[in-house]
């Protein structure tokens, strides 16, 4: 198993998030995403991606500060328990360390206990926040 962020295209990347989020992926084009500060962490074996994490990396102004904030952290369901969540969330924190990044934030829902584990062992710490949100639509 390879630990890499994605330079091009990789069907097994959608596949991996209709099985692990259960909904409809549109074709993720990775050298836009790559354009716009967003990676694809992603844990490969034989060239099919079973684990991944996307990372944005944000500049805050006010602060002078780079932030990662990561989103759809999940590995294939044949793989898990295998510890390959938590060599990517290492590999992340090694990549914040050499960018200078400063905090790396991420959310979970509260039915994803298994989740909210993985990340407390893997040193986040859970914070009390309201989070909202407002759809932009018609």
């Amino acid at each position: 198993m390879n630990i890499e962020i994605l330079k091009s295209n990789n069907n097994s990347l959608e596949e991996l998030l209709k099985e692990a989020f259960n909904k409809d992926v549109e074709h993720i084009d990775i050298e836009d995403s790559l354009n716009k500060n967003i990676r694809f962490l992603c844990a490969i074996e034989n060239g099919t991606v079973i684990g991944n994490i996307m990372i944005t990396t944000n500049y805050n102004p006010v602060r002078n500060t780079k932030e990662f904030y990561l989103d759809y952290v999940c590995v294939k369901e044949a793989y898990k328990n295998q510890g390959i969540a938590s060599k990517l969330l290492d590999y992340v924190y090694n990549l914040a360390k050499e960018e200078k990044v400063e905090i790396i934030t991420l959310e979970t829902s509260f039915p994803r206990v298994a989740a909210q584990h993985l990340y407390e062992k893997n040193g986040f710490i859970k914070k009390d926040a309201y989070i909202y949100n407002r759809v932009v639509g018609d």
